[in-house]
């Protein structure tokens, strides 16, 4: 059941903060090649925006609305919160790595088959997971929402 819950709260990916871990991660695996600075800014800067894109375009239209941006918007400062210990509005070399292994445990909760990429399908079965959870379709899960969502599972296991 915590798992199920944990992959629920996780479920939802991160943007700007992720975008860095994700393109360590390409460089890391040779998906992106260690070339110029500038060769790998605009990958990075490609990465952030496909991220971005899936993670807050809710209508799927290619861009982000004033609305999509905001979320967006949150996301970064939640994020900055949660990681920017030294509080400079920035991520070290240390709160990057720490961004990053906290993204890779999130990622092994959602990527079942193990094979280091979430398909379609899986994102499709987090995010349900995240819709039962989420009642107020706020898209975050609160306390209320897991403590709702812990006596359900364990009324369900009672019987």
């Amino acid at each position: 059941m915590n798992k199920f819950l944990m992959l629920a709260a996780v479920a939802v990916f991160g943007c700007a903060t992720a975008a860095n871990v994700y393109a360590d991660e390409a460089v890391s695996s040779g998906d992106v090649s260690v070339g110029s600075a500038s060769d790998n800014m605009q990958e990075h800067k490609r990465m952030m925006h496909k991220r971005m894109l899936e993670k807050f375009d809710k209508d799927g239209d290619g861009k982000l609305n004033g609305q999509e941006r905001e979320a967006a918007k949150n996301f970064r400062k939640k994020m900055m919160e949660k990681f920017d210990k030294d509080g400079d509005g920035k991520l070290n070399q240390e709160e990057r790595e720490i961004a990053k292994e906290h993204h890779k445990k999130r990622k092994a909760l959602i990527d079942k088959d193990g094979d280091g990429v979430i398909s379609d399908k899986e994102r499709e079965i987090a995010k349900k997971k995240r819709d039962f959870i989420d009642k107020n379709n706020d898209g975050k899960i609160d306390k209320r929402e897991i403590d709702n969502a812990k006596k359900k599972m364990k009324h369900h296991m009672d019987r």
